[in-house]
Order: C-alpha cells, then structure tokens, then sequence
C-alpha cells in the first residue's frame, strides 16, 4: 500500500480493504507506527506509543465494522489493561499500567479498532489547549506554532496529520468540538449519556461531560457511534433512545430543517472576523440546501447569566478537587503543589472552599440553565455558531504556568465561549470544518439540537459534507 492511498482513507474504507483482503490489518497498522514515527517529533501528539499491543492485536482474525482500522486513545479517564493512564499530570507520571478495560474501549476494541498509541491531553482535560507540563505542547499540523486546541488535542493533531483516521476524546466544555475546529475535523459531541463511562464512573462533570472520537468523515463518526452507544450495567443515567441505527440516519437525510444561527451569541461576543465570516458560510451553506434559516440564538435571563460560569466552573472544581483526593489515593501520598500544574493547583484549592450546600446550588442552577435553554430548541431543530471566537491561537497564549485560576480560565473563555453552554444542556452536536481563514487555518462551525436528536445532527452533517467536502484538504505537516 503506498503512503498516499492510506492518507487519503477514512476508516470504513481502510476495513474495506481488510476485509477484501487486499491489504492486512497488520499492514495498516505497520503503516500507522511509521507515520507515528515520522511525523510525531515535529507533532508530540502520541505520549504513549503501544506499538507492540497493536501489532499483537492484529495478528489476530480481522473482526467487526472497523476491522484492522489504527486507532488512538487519549490519554484521559478510558483505561485500556497493560497500559498507563497519566491524565496529563506529573502526578501520575509513574503510575501503574491498567489491569482491566473501560467499557468504551471494549467497544473500541469489539467494533475492530487497533489502538497504536495514547494521545497527549492536558493535565485534567482542564485546558482548551493541549500544553502539559508533564509532555509538552503538541502543535498543530495545520500551523506548528499554534494549538491544537483542548482537551482532546493530541488525538486531533493524530488524525489531521493521517496518522490515523479516528481518534478518541472527551467533551466536557467542548473537548471534542473545539480540536476538531483548530485541526480540520468532524467532531461529535454525543447527547449527554450516550456513550458509556463505566465501570468506574457513571457520570463526570455534573453529567456535562461524554466520550466519542473525532475523524475526517461523518460516516466514520456515525457507524462508530453505533458500536459504542449505549449505557452500561449499573449506570446511573442514561441518553433517551435513538429511532434507529446512525449509520441508516446519514443516509435518509435530514429533511426541511428550522435552523437559527449567530456569530455572536446573546452577548455580542468579540468574534473574530474569521469565525464570522465561517458561520455567515456555514448558514447560507443550510440555506442553499433548502432549509428555513435565520439569524437567532438562545438566551438566558440576566440571573442566569451571571451565575453560569460560577456554577459551571464551581461544580467542575469540586469535582476536580475529589479526583486529585482520589490519584492522590491511588499513589499512596498526598497531591502538592510540585505535581500539579499552577492554574490547576489553584482551580483544585478553589474547588476546596465549597460546601455541599453549594455543591447542590451549582447543580440546581445549571438544571435550570438547561430548562431555560430547552424551549428555543422548541421553535428550532439546529442551532449554528462559530465553535471557537478565534482561529487557532498560538502555542502560549493561553498560559498554562498561570498561578491564578480565574485569570486562566478568563483567557480560555476568550477563545471558547460557545461550547460549554450546550454540555449543560446535555445536547447532541458536531463541530464541522467547513472554512480556512487565508493563514490556511481550519475554522469549525458548531451544529447544536437537542439532547437525543444526535441522528438528526448527523444526518445534516453528512449532507453538508456532500454538498461541501473537506477531504481533499491536507495540513501542511502530514504523511
């Protein structure tokens, strides 16, 4: 197989290869270490490679979907046997390999899908950039001064440089839509609980986060969300039910959509130009392809508004607070200020300072952010923003080494003001790269509905994609 027919493949093709016979899932995974190999010193976006695990893997028969297809795993939360999870932390620099397997990499691993490294993440999934102290900046292959974005960047940089075609991630605030914008790449944001979190945990972030994967074609996300979707034995939530397979939805289309779209948001936020300029595209796009559009976005009361990033941030804190009592647990000694980035040793003391009482008064006003958010979806199917204010900053700007937490997560919203309101609300969405700025930078558009309405996001992105493909363009750093 030549190096350009495997970077010009998304997964469902590369198993149809496989299972053709005409190329071995060893094969591609050979292929897979040598892009790592390759293009990785320029990119720090696989921290832990598995080449040996992988190999193994497909000495084995060929099965499922994605059968033989690499694949990467960010280093966050999914525990995969024989392996380090780090969290991106120095704490857990040296902990010990994992014994057993999350569900959603079991169903990884069931759907075909051969995991060649772990990907880089900063410390927590704390950041809307990947720049760990404990591993270094991954950079951008669209630009390798910029970021990647956050949290799930080194699986980005993975899969917009054709290493691999699909790459794991989470999405607490916007972990997979925001990468997918500052990489070129579909980004599914699930409903809330439509993917498994267990065994250990049935619910991270007040339920605001989820895991799925980010690829270069909505087919690939949508016959992957059929694999993995789903909760598990003993979960404490659960997604309502899909009508049928996501594979079927891409392919009936999305009929004659209501969608209300703004550059700016309810509060006139300071887009930049490039983003502007993405989702005035984006909405003439829908329009074109004969949907009813115009200009509109949900609001919030002024109470609402004010107290939104003080719940949100809040419930997050003191979640973060317990899982540093809890790695601290697992190594057997207290967490100090020496293992634990300077913004994140501040955002865990703030954490620290709340009473349940508050813990209860932060989850009190993000339900009621998600019942006030809830009738606009009401008079529309589709909600469209920019999903970052800006283009890919660059690698820096936001300062990891800040000691403030409130400085540092003021500089991030900055550049991420979109995304966090819509895993409060638990709903179903995808970043899609329909625009590059003249820097030749990917700018991303979010599609939000309802939670539950993931079929319907899908079914629009796969027309979008077909009436404006992005396949063709390649970063300037790829295989």
């Amino acid at each position: 197989m030549s190096i350009p027919e495997y970077g010009e493949l998304d997964g469902l093709a590369m198993a149809a290869l496989v299972n053709a016979g005409e190329v071995s899932a060893l094969e591609l995974v050979e292929e897979a270490i040598r892009r790592i190999e390759m293009l990785n010193p320029q990119l720090n976006a696989v921290t832990y490679p598995m080449f040996d695990l992988a190999r193994t893997a497909a000495e084995q028969p060929a099965a499922g979907t994605f059968a033989g297809v690499p694949f990467v795993l960010k280093d966050m939360t999914a525990q995969y046997a024989g392996t380090p999870t780090t969290h991106g932390s120095r704490l857990f620099a040296n902990v010990p390999n994992s014994s057993y397997d999350s569900e959603i990499v079991k169903r990884f691993k069931r759907a075909g899908l051969l995991c060649v490294g772990k990907t880089n993440t900063p410390e927590l999934a704390l950041a809307g950039t990947t720049e760990p102290l404990l591993r270094g900046a991954t950079h951008n292959p669209w630009d390798l001064g910029c970021t990647t974005g956050g949290s799930s960047g080194g699986s980005a940089a993975a899969v917009a440089a054709r290493i691999v075609p699909i790459g794991h991630g989470g999405d607490g605030g916007g972990s997979l839509r925001m990468p997918a914008s500052c990489c070129g790449l579909v980004g599914v944001k699930p409903s809330r609980m439509r993917t498994p979190h267990g065994p250990d945990l049935s619910a991270v972030w007040e339920s605001c986060c989820g895991e799925f994967v980010m690829s270069r074609s909505v087919r690939d996300s949508a016959w992957l969300l059929d694999e993995v979707a789903g909760q598990d034995v003993g979960a404490f939530y659960s997604a309502p039910a899909q009508e049928r397979p996501f594979r079927d939805e891409i392919e009936r289309g999305p009929g004659r959509l209501r969608i209300a779209w703004s550059a700016r948001g309810p509060d006139n936020i300071a887009t930049h130009p490039d983003c502007v300029a993405a989702v005035e595209h984006a909405a003439k796009l829908c329009a074109d392809l004969g949907h009813d559009v115009e200009e509109n976005c949900p609001h919030l009361d002024d109470e609402l508004n004010a107290s939104f990033a003080e719940a949100f941030l809040g419930a997050i804190a003191i979640e973060t607070a317990r899982d540093a009592d809890e790695m601290a647990e697992l190594i057997g000694r207290p967490a100090t200020p020496d293992d634990i980035e300077p913004a994140n040793w501040s955002f865990i003391e703030h954490g620290r300072s709340f009473s349940g009482v508050d813990a209860v008064r932060f989850r009190r006003i993000l339900h009621r952010i998600a019942r006030a958010v809830g009738p606009f979806f009401e008079d529309y199917d589709v909600y469209i923003s920019p999903t970052l204010a800006k283009p890919p900053v660059p690698l820096g700007v936001i300062d990891t080494t800040c000691a403030d937490w409130s400085e540092f997560f003021g500089a991030m919203f900055e550049f991420m003001p979109f995304t966090s309101l819509f895993n409060v609300t638990g709903a179903a969405g995808v970043s899609l790269p329909l625009w590059w700025n003249a820097q030749g930078l990917p700018i991303g558009c979010q599609f939000i509905s309802r939670m539950g309405r993931d079929g319907l996001i899908l079914a629009l992105a796969a027309q979008i994609e077909r009436a404006a493909p992005w396949s063709h363009r390649r970063p300037a750093v790829s295989a």
